[in-house]
């Protein structure tokens, strides 16, 4: 027979198990979103692997969110790439190495760091701007970027997802583009367009 020390000892570690449970599943989708920008079911096993797209503009900032088919591991954050076109200009911003991206983006958010762009179109050629505040838990990421970070000249902003699962110390072999079908050679492909509320 067991003495009840040793069932409420039990009985307090259970329910010390299911509020940290409840706790950490909390957040899991930031309070703020609706509908998805963006859509795409999983399809493999790579660390980064996007499956939802949030954006919407208030009050002169941008509130970002997505969510990986996987735990978000920020250590490895070359896999998870927000490029953003703030001018609505493809012609001023990065067009991919190959200009191939649909849009020119002036902006990158590579894990929780933001880089302003300062190249040509096509060479890589980044200026660090620094830490953006942010929310983690599980699968979901969101991110708030005031004016001061990221001012934001053109009608809407547009957005590419690129997770570099290639990249040193990720552990994937692919790349994972949303939306799907975004880089073609030249450009033209889809983009995400985030619109001012």
């Amino acid at each position: 027979m067991m003495k009840p020390q040793m069932i409420t000892r039990r009985f307090f570690a259970f329910l010390a198990g299911v509020s940290l449970a409840i706790t950490t599943s909390s957040f899991a989708q930031p309070a703020w979103i609706g509908e998805p920008l963006e859509k795409a079911g999983p399809s493999d096993a790579q660390p980064c692997n996007w499956i939802e797209f949030h954006g919407s503009r208030a009050n002169d900032a941008l509130r970002i969110a997505f969510r990986s088919a996987h735990p978000i591991d920020f250590n490895r954050g070359a896999a998870y790439c927000v490029y953003l076109d703030a001018d609505n200009n493809r012609n001023t911003g990065f067009r991919g190495g190959g200009n191939d991206f649909p849009i020119g983006a002036d902006y990158l958010l590579q894990g929780i760091f933001l880089f302003r762009y300062t190249g040509d179109g096509t060479g890589w050629a980044w200026t660090q701007i620094g830490e953006v505040p942010h929310e983690v838990a599980g699968n979901w990421a969101s991110y708030t970027l005031n004016a001061s970070l990221l001012p934001i000249t053109g009608a809407s902003v547009g957005a590419m997802l690129y997770g570099d699962n290639t990249a040193p110390g990720v552990g994937g072999n692919r790349v994972d583009v949303m939306p799907a079908g975004a880089l073609r050679a030249g450009g033209g492909g889809p983009f995400i367009a985030i619109p001012a509320n």
